[in-house]
């Protein structure tokens, strides 16, 4: 063999080689740039076909929801994946028999009837929307009607320019003219300074009271164990209280002492037809 056919030969064995370790190095490559991109998200992916999902469909979701799932991926993550298949859920909402048998409807921010209506882009209802959320379950309950839910509830903040600048929650102030534009009655008892501290506490006769009479008993808390939050007081035992937590279920699940309840209130409103 010639040195001439010797050399080409080397020479496509070498570029054989170099195509080789390319094929190889392309997908290593490709799975570095994922992680670079998705951290944390893309570990996840690895077991969590959810996850997977998203990062291979990242197109098919609003960069907010992407950011959502950045900031919490384990609040977020059934959230954010679920927004492809119940993003218009809204268009064709009805309540359930049981959320209309007269009692207090447990009702969520992120139930995909309404969490995924927007507000200039944001995904208001999700992120902030208790009081939205808490006002459906109080309007519900007291009327029998469904003509009210949580997006149209925010619809109404916004003109009655009553969003919150802190989420996009409903103000505190506002909730009792609320009450009054979709028909019901509120008595506010206010508990903080102008200071936002604590002055009063709630009377606890006064709460039981308001339950007993099958009245709704809407909360506004504010403090370490719930935050800036609106919640439903809905039922007693003795001293302690079955609340409507609109953002979370274990918290709708369990009975809360006075002692718990009481120093993160800061209004109540008695909401009656």
């Amino acid at each position: 063999m010639d040195s001439t056919k010797k050399t080409a030969i080397a020479v496509i064995s070498t570029f054989a080689v170099i195509i080789a370790v390319m094929i190889i190095l392309i997908p290593f490559e490709k799975k570095n740039q994922i992680y670079e991109k998705w951290g944390s998200i893309a570990v996840r992916a690895e077991t969590d076909e959810r996850a997977e999902y998203i990062i291979e469909n990242e197109e098919l979701y609003p960069e907010e929801l992407i950011h959502m799932l950045r900031v919490d991926p384990d609040l977020n993550l059934d959230y954010v994946y679920n927004y492809v298949f119940h993003k218009d859920d809204y268009k064709t909402m009805s309540y359930t028999a049981e959320e209309l048998d007269g009692r207090i409807p447990a009702l969520y921010m992120d139930d995909p009837r309404w969490a995924y209506q927007t507000f200039n882009g944001s995904f208001v209802i999700r992120t902030g929307g208790c009081g939205y959320v808490a006002l459906t379950m109080a309007y519900i309950a007291l009327t029998g009607k469904t003509d009210w839910d949580p997006y149209k509830f925010m619809l109404l903040a916004d003109s009655m320019d009553a969003m919150s600048i802190f989420g996009g929650g409903f103000s505190n102030d506002k909730i009792a003219e609320a009450a009054e534009i979709i028909g019901l009655k509120a008595a506010e008892y206010s508990f903080f300074n102008e200071n936002r501290q604590k002055e009063t506490h709630a009377d606890i006769t006064i709460m039981k009271d308001i339950i007993d009479s099958g009245h709704v008993l809407l909360a506004s808390m504010d403090g370490e164990t719930f935050g800036a939050h609106l919640i439903i007081i809905r039922g007693y035992e003795g001293d302690s209280f079955y609340i409507n937590d609109p953002d979370d279920r274990e918290n709708t699940a369990r009975l809360w002492s006075y002692d718990e309840l009481d120093p993160e209130m800061r209004y109540m409103w008695d909401l009656s037809a």
